[in-house]
């Protein structure tokens, strides 16, 4: 029952970085970067447990720009795009 349960599951360390929220909706894919500066990048890192065919995923994620409401948990049922 151990090896199954630990190899059917994957153990993910991951980093997100970026800026999503601060463009404009209307721009197009290549604009809105001329206001990225360094101190409006965002940076989360965080673990997760997901299932080795990658349609569920349980992570959880700190983010470093502020300390309240500084962990999310994000469940995922479906494989990303």
């Amino acid at each position: 029952f151990t090896d199954f349960f630990l190899g059917a599951l994957r153990f993910i360390a991951f980093i997100d970085l970026g800026q999503a929220w601060f463009t404009d909706p209307q721009d197009k894919w290549y604009q809105g970067y001329s206001a990225v500066t360094i101190n409006r990048i965002k940076l989360n890192y965080g673990i997760a447990l997901g299932s080795h065919d990658g349609n569920l995923r349980l992570a959880v994620a700190k983010r470093t720009d502020r300390s309240s409401d500084a962990v999310n948990v994000i469940l995922r049922l479906r494989k990303p795009f």
